[in-house]
This record gives structure tokens, C-alpha cells and sequence, in this order.
């Protein structure tokens, strides 16, 4: 008899929400194999965040083909949200917190990717009626305590969370409520890409039975693509340097930001100079990053060719002898590929320092450092193979060789949660 009521009160409908395009790379062959394997008993939709954070996910999951529900957004901010005003940022958080945590009622659970605003309000709605929640976290997180924050910046991050607590509580807000860092928001289940971050997680003080390491389906198509990944280098060609950027901005980091654009404007003056003509850069904006903060570099076309944040990375890749960036989980996914990795790390500022991804790859603290790194691999093919061998022990670690499973495993633990909870709760 408790067989045929579970089965009467199928199918059971899981809400995915988006904040950014890499997200859908992450979830949507997550949803398929939901679908897939519970048999049509489990339908999935998705619902984006564009209107507070302008990403573009709205025609992504049209070109995805997934099932779509438009939330109730009361406002669409025309910039993203972090860009607003204090007042403007309030006013939005507390008249659309009003309009979607009721929507939690017609779903069966959540799955999201970061928990940012939107995402917090679906979660916070499910925790009150008792529904499952699921992360798939798709950053590099390796730790917080190589920030170094001084107490001061401390002490106001803290009162700030306070305050927001504090006004949770008092206006019935209770997304507020819920810790402002990356999977703290007591999801059910996380998921994460490899075993450090796991490990990162766990530091923090997410209990390990929460914490899954299964890989994430973004980075499976890395494992197809490992066999095309041959170095080729012949004399004569150009060497191509692939300059990777990270988005700063959207996350708030202006300082850093404008560090950057110094770095990059130091790296591509001095090729511009070189008369052999024998580098070439190319430079892949952050899919968060606007395209116009690169304008300038269209005085140095002869040098330099711009790709979008739309531009297809893992070909931008395996167009390139070696790669450029800051800190950024493109890093292992280069190694992976084959392409060697520096991490520019001028001007010499601890604020483009992560120390965790440091340790994994080879560092320039200055131009000439990185040049001198540059013109070796170009006149040494072995010295490029000697990067690529060093930075690949710990790959692995970071991304787990199971990924290209990822999105089966994921599915069958959420299909086999969800039905569990809807048995044990009479949901």
C-alpha cells in the first residue's frame, strides 16, 4: 500500500536555477540524467537569475533546449546587481524575496549552482517546508585562509553579515539569515569537482557527509578533448600565448581589476615591440567581464586578438603554446589539456595572490620573469614539457578523473534523495 501512495504522488518536479552561463554547462546534463533515470518520475525545469545579475543565462537555456520558468522577478535590474546603489540593492533583495520563496511550494526541491541572492530565497523557502536542496559547486575553492584579511576587514565583514541577519529576522526575510559564502547556505547535498575542495569545504565547517566528490559534467568534455591536445611546435610558426583574465569586477574586486589591466598592458607593450613578430597573444575575456574594458587593446591589433566571454575556451586553448593567468580554475583545465600554465603575479601585490593555486604552478613576480619564462619555451620545446610534467601531480586532486561519470553519479544521488525525502516526509 505505501508503494502504490509513493508512486500515485509521481512525478516529482525539481527546480534548477542559474545564476551565470558556466552554470548550465554543470546542470543541464545533470537534469537530462535525472530524467533519464528516474524514468520521466522526476521532470526538471530551469529558472534563470539574469534579472538581478544580466548574464545572458535567459538565451542559454533557450540554446540548451531545457525545460524554462520565468520567476516572478517583481524588477529587472539593467545593470548587474552588485552595480546598484545601497537603497536600489535593498529594496530589490526585500520586494523579490516577497515574489519567489512562495514559488518553493510548487517544486520538489532545488538544485543551484552558487547560492547568490535569488538562489538563497529558493533555498531558505525549501529549508521552512522541508524540501531537499542540492548544490553543484563549479568554482575553484580552495580555502579562504591564504586571504590574509586583516582584522579590521574582518570585524566589518562580520558586522555586515549581522546587520543582514538582524534584519532577516526582523522583516521575515529569512535568505538573510544564511551565511554569505560560497555553499554555506546548508544545502542537503553539495557537489563538488574534486577532493581539495572537498577538503576546503570541510575547513569551514560543512559536515564531510554533506560534501560529495564526484566530479562536475562542465569539465567533462576536457577528457574527450585530451587525445586532440597534441603540443604542436614547429619552427618557424608564431608562438601563441594565450592570456586568460579573471573576472574581478563582478565580484566587487576593483583594485584588482584595475592590477590587472596594468599587467596585461605591461605583457602586450613589450611584444608589441618585439620586430621578429614572432609572438602572438590572445586574450579571452572572463564570460563575467564586459568586452569594452579591453577597447584599448585595439591599438595593438597587429599583436593581439581579443576573444569574448562567448568565444569557445578549450579551442582557444589548444590554439596556444602556453597560457597566462592570475588565478582561475581555467589553470588545471589547461594542464589537463596539455598547455602549460604561468601565473603572472605583478605588479607585485598580495591581492593577485591565492596561495593554494599557487603552489601548483609555475610563478612570474615580475615582466622579465615572465618574459624570460616565455622566450625559453619558444627557443626549448623541453622546457615546455618540463612546465607541463610539473604541473600536472596534482590535477587530479583539483579535478576528479571520474567527471566524465559526474553527471550519472550526480543524478541517481539527487533521483535516490528525492524519493527518499518524499517517502520519509510524505511530501
Amino acid at each position: 500500500m505505501k508503494k502504490n501512495n509513493l508512486i500515485s504522488s509521481f512525478p516529482k518536479y525539481l527546480l534548477f536555477i542559474c545564476e551565470n552561463v558556466q552554470e548550465i554547462s554543470a546542470l543541464a546534463p545533470i537534469a537530462r540524467e535525472i530524467e533519464k533515470c528516474s524514468r520521466g518520475l522526476i521532470q526538471t525545469e530551469f529558472a534563470s537569475e539574469d534579472a538581478f545579475y544580466c548574464q545572458g543565462v535567459d538565451d542559454a537555456l533557450l540554446r540548451e533546449g531545457v525545460k524554462i520558468v520565468s520567476l516572478p522577478y517583481p524588477t529587472h535590474l539593467s545593470k548587474p546587481f552588485h552595480l546598484n546603489s545601497s537603497f536600489k540593492k535593498w529594496k530589490t533583495l526585500f520586494s523579490t524575496n516577497r515574489k519567489i520563496a512562495p514559488v518553493m511550494q510548487h517544486y520538489d526541491g532545488l538544485v543551484c549552482g552558487v547560492d547568490s541572492g535569488p538562489a538563497k530565497m529558493l533555498i531558505a523557502s525549501a529549508h521552512k517546508l522541508g524540501k531537499p536542496t542540492f548544490q553543484i559547486v563549479i568554482s575553484l575553492y580552495l580555502g579562504e585562509e591564504a586571504e590574509r584579511r586583516a582584522l579590521k576587514d574582518f570585524l566589518l565583514s562580520k558586522s555586515k553579515y549581522l546587520l543582514k541577519a538582524a534584519a532577516g529576522k526582523l522583516f521575515g526575510a529569512d535568505f538573510l539569515v544564511l551565511p554569505n559564502s560560497l555553499a554555506s547556505s546548508g544545502c542537503d547535498r553539495i557537489f563538488v569537482m574534486g577532493k581539495r575542495i572537498k577538503e576546503a569545504l570541510m575547513r569551514k565547517g560543512i559536515p564531510e557527509g554533506k560534501i560529495l566528490n564526484y566530479g562536475i559534467p562542465r569539465f567533462a568534455p576536457l577528457f574527450r578533448l585530451r587525445g586532440e591536445s597534441k603540443l604542436s611546435f614547429l619552427r618557424g610558426e608564431s608562438f601563441n600565448i594565450l592570456y586568460i583574465t579573471a573576472s574581478c569586477i563582478s565580484h566587487g574586486k576593483i583594485t584588482q581589476h584595475h592590477l590587472q589591466q596594468n599587467q596585461l598592458h605591461q605583457i602586450v607593450q613589450y611584444f608589441s615591440r618585439d620586430r621578429t613578430k614572432r609572438y602572438k597573444i590572445t586574450v579571452k575575456i572572463h564570460p563575467r567581464e564586459r568586452k569594452e574594458y579591453y577597447d584599448w587593446l585595439k591599438n595593438y591589433k597587429d599583436t593581439v586578438e581579443v576573444l569574448d566571454g562567448k568565444a569557445d575556451l578549450y579551442k582557444a586553448i589548444l590554439n596556444s603554446h602556453l597560457v597566462i593567468t592570475i588565478f582561475s580554475t581555467v589553470s588545471y583545465e589547461a594542464v589537463l589539456l596539455k598547455r602549460p600554465v604561468i601565473l603572472a603575479k605583478f605588479p607585485p601585490s598580495n591581492m593577485l595572490t591565492y596561495e593554494p593555486l599557487d603552489r601548483d604552478f609555475q610563478l612570474a613576480q615580475s615582466l622579465e620573469e615572465l618574459v624570460g619564462f616565455i622566450e625559453n619555451c619558444n627557443q626549448n620545446t623541453n622546457e615546455l614539457v618540463r612546465i607541463i610534467e610539473k604541473e600536472k601531480s596534482n590535477i587530479f586532486e583539483v579535478i576528479n578523473p571520474r567527471t566524465p561519470e559526474s553527471a550519472s553519479l550526480i543524478a541517481k544521488q539527487i533521483c535516490n534523495e528525492t524519493v527518499k525525502i518524499a517517502k520519509d516526509r510524505n511530501l
